[in-house]
């Protein structure tokens, strides 16, 4: 009802009609904080060295690389974007506002076995509901490894990353990547508070922002994150406290 295509007329023509409605979605829609958050102290974390890994000094179990993609690097993934944007795998809206596209890590899921314990993606709900869950089987998702080998624009960074994680953050060393999920927030829209459920998934969570800032919250610790960043959660971060992204301003 309210998700309109990537492409939509309205989408493309009046941004600020986007960031209108759900600004205006998210602020009335938002879920009341638990109890204990409530009477949680809340601390902004800013941590500003560039390169570096900052460990969260309250949650262990987030961290924080400053710049970890220059701009040329940007520059390069997003090209590998659009590119996948206009392909056969496309964009899946999830919340009002928020799309996700997933895409094979290197090695895919079915081209390697599987960590012991480790949940598959059958049982999350980040590409909406079953009938879009079922459009976007991990079978039809697209595959890092083929687009490197066609050395499309972007799939080497993209691969870089993937394996810069486990080189910086000797958590991530303990489970393989197991998929990649490009993500979009139209301005105005918001990743929601929310724990990730057991068992479905990895352990471990990373993200690089492309393009723009935001806040980002989790349980008591907010920071901001800019073009080029990555931050990364595990463990209590993901399933003991709430998590989430806020809403960009909106940008003329």
């Amino acid at each position: 009802v309210f998700n309109q295509p990537l492409n939509h007329p309205m989408a493309q023509a009046m941004p600020w009609l986007r960031y209108l409605r759900n600004s205006t979605y998210y602020h009335f829609f938002r879920k009341a904080p638990p109890v204990e958050e409530l009477h949680q102290a809340s601390s902004y974390w800013a941590a500003s060295q560039l390169g570096v890994v900052h460990q969260n000094p309250t949650l262990r179990s987030v961290w924080l690389i400053r710049n970890c993609l220059d701009l040329q690097g940007r520059g390069k993934l997003l090209s590998l974007v659009r590119r996948l944007s206009t392909g056969a795998g496309g964009w899946f809206g999830y919340e009002l506002g928020r799309w996700m596209m997933p895409l094979h890590a290197l090695p895919a899921l079915d081209e390697a076995p599987h960590p012991p314990g480790c949940g598959l993606v059958e049982g999350l709900d980040v590409f909406g509901p079953q009938q879009q869950r079922v459009a976007a089987a991990p079978e039809k998702w697209l595959r890092l490894g083929k687009l490197r080998k066609e050395q499309v624009m972007g799939a080497e960074e993209m691969y870089q990353l993937q394996e810069m994680l486990p080189q910086r953050i000797a958590a991530f060393q303990q489970q393989r990547c197991l998929f990649i999920q490009l993500q979009r927030l139209e301005p105005g829209a918001e990743v929601t508070a929310h724990r990730d459920a057991l068992p479905y998934g990895g352990d471990r969570i990373a993200t690089v922002v492309l393009e723009g800032s935001s806040q980002v919250r989790v349980g008591s610790q907010t920071f901001q994150v800019n073009a080029g960043d990555c931050y990364a959660i595990a463990d209590e971060a993901r399933y003991v406290v709430e998590h989430e992204v806020k809403a960009e301003p909106f940008e003329d």
